[in-house]
């Protein structure tokens, strides 16, 4: 990251990089793997009875 807000990128394949403008830049994110992905089931919470005084 430059002191302007530019951003330099590299090619993985070539090594090449070039500057791009940090506000333009957006992340990506590649396929997740099974073990990044979960799930959370939600239920109506139960209360127990109020007692009497």
């Amino acid at each position: 990251i430059f002191p302007y807000g530019a951003v330099e990128i590299k090619s993985e394949e070539t090594n090449k990089g070039f500057k791009v403008n940090g506000h333009r830049l957006k992340s990506f994110h590649e396929n997740p793997s099974a073990a990044t992905i979960e799930e959370l089931s939600l239920e109506k919470p139960s209360y127990p009875p109020a007692a009497a005084p």
